[in-house]
Protein backbone atom coordinates (compact mmCIF):
# COMPACT_ATOMS: atom_id res chain seq x y z
CA UNK A 1 0.00 0.00 0.00
CA UNK A 2 1.41 3.39 -0.95
CA UNK A 3 1.17 6.45 1.20
CA UNK A 4 0.47 9.82 -0.31
CA UNK A 5 1.01 13.03 1.63
CA UNK A 6 -1.23 15.94 0.74
CA UNK A 7 -0.07 19.46 1.45
CA UNK A 8 -3.38 21.11 2.24
CA UNK A 9 -5.02 23.55 4.59
CA UNK A 10 -8.39 22.89 6.22
CA UNK A 11 -10.33 25.94 7.31
CA UNK A 12 -13.31 25.41 9.57
CA UNK A 13 -16.31 27.59 8.85
CA UNK A 14 -16.06 30.65 11.08
CA UNK A 15 -17.51 34.10 11.70
CA UNK A 16 -18.47 36.38 14.56
CA UNK A 17 -21.31 35.44 16.92
CA UNK A 18 -23.35 38.33 15.52
CA UNK A 19 -23.04 37.13 11.92
CA UNK A 20 -23.87 33.52 12.86
CA UNK A 21 -26.95 34.76 14.72
CA UNK A 22 -28.02 37.05 11.88
CA UNK A 23 -27.59 34.43 9.13
CA UNK A 24 -28.89 31.53 11.26
CA UNK A 25 -27.18 29.06 8.92
CA UNK A 26 -27.74 25.32 8.79
CA UNK A 27 -24.46 23.43 9.10
CA UNK A 28 -24.02 20.20 7.18
CA UNK A 29 -23.90 16.98 9.19
CA UNK A 30 -20.56 16.95 11.05
CA UNK A 31 -19.61 20.47 9.92
CA UNK A 32 -18.03 22.71 12.55
CA UNK A 33 -19.01 26.35 12.94
CA UNK A 34 -16.80 28.55 15.11
CA UNK A 35 -17.55 31.96 16.57
CA UNK A 36 -14.13 33.52 16.15
CA UNK A 37 -14.84 36.28 18.69
CA UNK A 38 -16.06 33.98 21.50
CA UNK A 39 -14.18 30.74 20.61
CA UNK A 40 -17.44 28.80 21.00
CA UNK A 41 -18.39 26.22 18.41
CA UNK A 42 -21.29 24.11 17.22
CA UNK A 43 -21.45 20.98 15.09
CA UNK A 44 -24.15 20.66 12.49
CA UNK A 45 -26.60 17.84 11.91
CA UNK A 46 -27.69 18.87 8.42
CA UNK A 47 -31.13 20.16 9.39
CA UNK A 48 -30.99 22.29 12.55
CA UNK A 49 -30.48 26.06 12.26
CA UNK A 50 -27.66 27.76 14.17
CA UNK A 51 -30.00 29.21 16.83
CA UNK A 52 -31.25 25.74 17.76
CA UNK A 53 -27.89 23.94 17.90
CA UNK A 54 -26.24 23.55 21.29
CA UNK A 55 -22.70 24.79 21.84
CA UNK A 56 -20.15 21.98 22.15
CA UNK A 57 -17.99 21.85 25.24
CA UNK A 58 -14.26 21.44 25.75
CA UNK A 59 -12.54 22.53 28.93
CA UNK A 60 -9.77 25.12 28.77
CA UNK A 61 -6.97 22.62 29.39
CA UNK A 62 -8.22 20.42 26.51
CA UNK A 63 -8.40 23.44 24.18
CA UNK A 64 -4.88 24.55 25.09
CA UNK A 65 -3.52 21.02 24.52
CA UNK A 66 -5.19 20.83 21.09
CA UNK A 67 -3.76 24.23 20.13
CA UNK A 68 -0.28 23.28 21.39
CA UNK A 69 -0.30 20.01 19.44
CA UNK A 70 -1.43 21.67 16.24
CA UNK A 71 0.42 24.97 16.24
CA UNK A 72 2.39 25.84 13.14
CA UNK A 73 5.95 26.36 14.34
CA UNK A 74 7.31 27.51 11.00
Amino acid sequence: MTTKTLNTKIIIRNDTAEVWTTKNSILSKGEFGVENDTNKFKIGDGSTAWHDLEYEEADQAAKEEIIAQNSDTK
